[in-house]
């Protein structure tokens, strides 16, 4: 688990960095996402694929964190984290 945002800048860079030249596609982003959730995050939050036609057209991505049928950005580290500690 990540624990502050630019820990995670670096993890999401070098993920990111495997898929640079494949294109923007629902395969590639299911992709990215297991790596985020398995890389960053230990398995412990589901990562899903927001992102939309236009947001492909400029090639840019929406992944967000779901957490107790909840969706939080992936820059929303610190308080997941806390979400974390309460938990356990």
């Amino acid at each position: 688990m990540v624990n502050n945002t630019k820990e995670l800048e670096i993890k999401l860079n070098n993920i990111l960095e495997n898929y640079l030249f494949e294109l923007n596609t629902k395969d590639t982003r299911s992709k990215i996402c297991k790596d985020i959730k398995n890389q960053i995050f230990d398995n412990i939050f589901d990562i899903e694929d927001f992102t939309s036609q236009q947001m492909i057209d400029i090639d840019v991505f929406d992944f967000r964190i779901k957490v107790d049928n909840k969706y939080y950005d992936l820059y929303d580290i610190v308080e997941l984290n806390r979400m974390l500690k309460i938990k356990k």
